[in-house]
């Protein structure tokens, strides 16, 4: 449950406040209507998982269509008088204050696309806990065991300065592990964003299991996140406190909380968050009025019966409706709806969170101290079942003795229990809602289809985790298999779900890039380039230009023109026509944070070959490889012959004469060839130059550089002096960089005989670098070891970070 601590990724439902005009209920005694009437879409529950799967039906089959007219009809059943589920806002003295959902993520492609659809005003959380100064105190009950400074200015200068200390508070007492949690929590989040990606490489899910196993978040359902994170090298302390402190705050419970939810729960941490302005009840509002549905307020159905062709929903009121589709968008652990025939989901127990909201004073005594002021803005507390609240925080400070709070508890907050540690009370206002599931790890799901014909359940995924993202998420795919099943609708509509108005364009290629870096658990062996592309959801990206890629994401023709164009020149030495996959990774180092080894990337090399007790044989270069039964014997141009039982061709065969022996076939390529000239020297200020690129490389002095030069043809004497007025030395390298890239591309065989003759440059045909490489050489690897060895590799690998717990970036 979300706080002013602001600590969950995405964000969590409460009530939602919002009188919405009554739809006109059509109320039939005689469900059978008129067969050439469109179907109907009947949807249970108005909160952001109702109004989500209202919201992309209507998108997803408009785009589709050609026809102006709706191909379905949609309505909406709500028990409450407004809509929006768990999601509410609470009046306090005359102001309003969100009561459950109060922050949003940066990273809610799904929330940010509501708000700009609907124009809707972001803001900053109303709660203290979002500003850079913001205190926090853990409390065990007797004492603070840890607290922030707390500081309050108008200055942001200030406020900064505050934070940055209180940072340095938090490194001193949890050292390195908050790093090493940041990694955890950036690993599930890179996996998350797999939801945003295209149609073309983005599957329609019938279970949980299969949604979350394609993201390789799957097995993080399975533990707890307590045994996750003492996997990953966090500190007891780290666990005990901070940890148990967000975990409390945002789903009540604590690490015991399965891995997934728990690090869905850690992942908010972050800065960025955002809230509607007026409330976050408005996006629910919003998508129910844009999808043209009708609504039925006040109108609980009881029961749902399938009759052959259709579902007739019953309703408290005794009205009837037949629907063709029925959609359930809300929580069935808490009610009574009959179902014929009957369903079967796995037992699931409501975790409740009592919030109160209280205008008044808190008593400085009650946490032994002697002011009000020395009261951290949020009070978390330590897993302790003695412990009357789980955090309490300040919304709203009026004056010095005049404030809004909010207590998050187990149980409910007596007025006994407020009176011993609240000086003063001028208003108090309870609400206790069954928020999210209580989480059991290992997690069983529900089914998204419950009756395997037409009736769904959007919070099967809830199990996974609870936040308002998850569940739009979840209400796409619902929304996606009604349309796949029901409608025989098949979606290939381009879908840019992580990109804004602003033309910020969710960098999908490198999340997916980043499957390769999963544990082995959840990650295959692939024995080819095909498998291993799909895999990740890169192989499409081979099989068209760069160019059409962008021009079906909205980029304009200059920019492609010139920027992209002259990005992959420089790295490719090719156009815009170049395959996309190539082409991302071409532009995906466009950010910053580039860097290189001190002394040469050649030392990778060196250093690996010399850790691996490898027997190193320069100058030695070999032209034939012959499989002779049992091994290979590869014979070199010094006339020596070896035999190996296993041999791996890591290098481009494309300009090599190498004889095997039998045969092998591979698809005929074309290397790029790259001319790279160094020059110590001079320009001419006003050249006409016939390359590529030109940088510098160093500065020496005003009149003396050193230069690197990029051109596809080779920089002759004459050509070089054309443009250079002091040339001092000049070195010339041709080399065959980097496949020619050609969509659709073809993949050579990592297997070259089906024995065990592997070519890990196989892989260069999707994108050549030294880090697709390096994840091309980890699956021969793990291949050979598989093959040749049978042996099954389940170690715990954790690829995304290094020893001090930093995120990989991956070298694209």
């Amino acid at each position: 449950m979300v706080s002013p601590l602001s600590l969950s990724f995405f964000t969590f439902f409460l009530f939602l406040f919002l009188s919405h005009p009554q739809a006109q209920a059509q109320s039939q005694s005689d469900p059978q209507s008129p067969t050439n009437d469109p179907p109907t879409i009947c949807i249970i529950g108005s909160g952001i998982s109702g109004s989500s799967v209202a919201h992309f039906l209507r998108l997803y089959s408009s785009s589709s269509s050609s026809s102006n007219s709706n191909p379905f009809s949609i309505h909406i059943f709500e028990r409450n008088g407004v809509v929006g589920g768990r999601m509410a806002t609470v009046n306090v003295s005359g102001q309003t204050f969100e009561a459950g959902a109060s922050i949003l993520h940066p990273k809610n492609y799904h929330a940010v696309n509501y708000t700009e659809l609907l124009g809707l005003k972001n803001k900053n959380p109303s709660s203290s806990s979002t500003s850079d100064s913001f205190s926090l105190g853990i409390w065990d009950g007797q004492k603070f065991v840890f607290k922030t400074l707390s500081f309050s200015s108008n200055i942001p200068f200030v406020d900064k300065i505050v934070s940055l200390a209180n940072s340095l508070l938090m490194f001193v007492r949890y050292g390195f592990s908050l790093l090493r949690m940041q990694t955890f929590v950036e690993g599930t989040v890179n996996n998350f964003l797999k939801y945003y990606e295209r149609f073309e490489s983005r599957p329609v899910f019938e279970t949980v299991d299969e949604m979350l196993k394609w993201a390789g978040l799957y097995n993080l359902t399975t533990r707890t996140l307590q045994e996750e994170l003492i996997d990953v090298g966090l500190s007891p302390l780290l666990i005990k406190e901070l940890v148990t402190v967000i975990t409390r705050i945002n789903y009540g419970q604590s690490v015991s909380i399965s891995g997934l939810a728990g690090a869905v729960s850690l992942a908010g941490s972050g800065g960025g968050l955002w809230a509607i302005e007026g409330g976050n009840w408005q996006m629910a509002a919003g998508l129910i009025n844009r999808s043209d549905a009708a609504l039925h307020l006040h109108e609980e159905i009881d029961s749902v019966s399938y009759l052959g062709e259709y579902y007739e929903l019953n309703s408290t009121k005794g009205n009837s409706y037949k629907c063709e589709v029925t959609v359930v968008a809300t929580p069935l652990d808490e009610l009574n709806i009959q179902f014929t025939p009957p369903i079967s989901i796995p037992k699931r127990k409501l975790q409740h969170t009592h919030a109160t909201f209280v205008r008044g004073l808190l008593n400085p005594g009650y946490f032994g101290l002697d002011a009000v002021s020395k009261i951290p803005e949020l009070v978390a507390t330590l897993e302790d079942p003695d412990l009357p609240f789980t955090s309490i925080s300040v919304l709203k400070k009026h004056d010095e003795k005049d404030f809004t709070y909010k207590i998050f508890s187990r149980e409910p907050m007596a007025d006994i229990l407020l009176d011993s540690f609240f000086s003063v009370r001028q208003e108090t206002i309870r609400i206790d809602w069954g928020a999210y599931p209580h989480y059991n790890a290992p997690e069983e799901f529900a089914p998204f289809i419950l009756d395997d014909r037409n009736l769904y359940y959007v919070n099967a995924f809830e199990n996974a985790a609870s936040t308002m993202e998850t569940s739009a998420v979840a209400a796409e795919n619902i929304a996606r298999l009604i349309l796949s099943r029901f409608f025989s609708q098949v979606l290939l509509i381009s879908s840019n779900l992580g990109s804004n108005s602003d033309g910020e364009i969710l960098h999908g290629t490198v999340n997916n890039f980043l499957k390769y870096y999963e544990r082995f658990e959840s990650r295959p062996v692939f024995e080819t380039v095909d498998e291993m592309l799909k895999w990740a959801g890169l192989y499409n990206l081979t099989t068209r230009t760069l160019q059409e890629e962008l021009i079906d994401v909205g980029l304009s023709p200059l920019l492609i023109k010139e920027l992209v164009t002259v990005t992959t020149r420089i790295n490719y030495g090719q156009s815009a026509s170049i395959s996309g996959l190539a082409g991302a990774v071409s532009l995906a180092g466009s950010g910053g944070g580039v860097w290189a080894i001190e002394g040469g990337n050649w030392q990778m090399a060196a250093g690996l070959i010399n850790r691996s007790d490898a027997a190193l044989h320069l100058h030695e270069e070999i032209d034939s490889v012959s499989y002779l039964g049992e091994y290979y014997e590869l014979n070199s141009t010094k006339g020596n012959s070896y035999k190996c039982e296993v041999a791996v061709v890591a290098t481009p065969l494309d300009e090599l004469n190498i004889q095997f022996t039998p045969p092998i076939s591979i698809p005929k390529r074309k290397l790029q060839h790259t001319h790279a000239t160094f020059v110590r020297g001079l320009l001419n200020p006003d050249p006409d130059l016939p390359f590529t690129s030109i940088s510098v490389l160093k500065k020496h002095d005003e009149k003396d550089f050193t230069y690197k030069i990029f051109s596809r043809e080779p920089m002759a004497d004459i050509l070089l002096d054309s443009f250079f007025s002091v040339r001092q030395e000049t070195i010339r390298i041709d080399w065959g960089a980097y496949p020619h890239y050609n969509a659709p591309e073809e993949f050579a065989p990592f297997i070259l005989d089906d024995r065990n003759l592997y070519y890990v440059n196989a892989f260069e045909n999707a994108a050549s670098t030294v880090e697709t490489s390096a994840v091309a050489a980890e699956n021969i690897a793990r291949l050979i070891l598989s093959r040749f060895f049978s042996r099954v590799l389940l170690i715990s690998s954790n690829l995304g970070s290094n020893s001090d717990g930093q995120i990989l970036h991956v070298d694209l």
